[in-house]
């Protein structure tokens, strides 16, 4: 069962689809793959998450930092609906 969102903004961004979502990255644990985007904390696999830069190009979770514009998919085997497969760089 997906948590019950704590406020509009995550409601109206997540939803359960795999599809695009976005938001301002509020914090980032790289080592833990965890990070927080409309309050709410989701996690990723360090060693599988696929991350790409501004011009496209593969990028690190290292080159994750607080503040940044993002946009993620959600892992569709994750049956929480918690967990990012891909991480975009806005």
């Amino acid at each position: 069962m997906t948590p019950a969102p704590t406020n509009a903004a995550w409601a109206a961004a997540a939803g359960t689809s795999a599809g695009m979502h976005k938001g301002t990255l509020e914090a980032i644990n790289a080592g833990a793959g965890t990070f927080q985007v409309y309050g709410q904390k989701l996690s990723f696999n360090p060693q599988r998450v696929r991350v790409f830069n501004r011009d496209g190009t593969p990028g690190s979770v290292f080159s994750l930092k607080n503040g940044a514009n993002i946009r993620f998919t959600l892992d569709a085997a994750d049956s929480l609906h918690r967990r990012a497969a891909v991480i975009y760089l806005n």
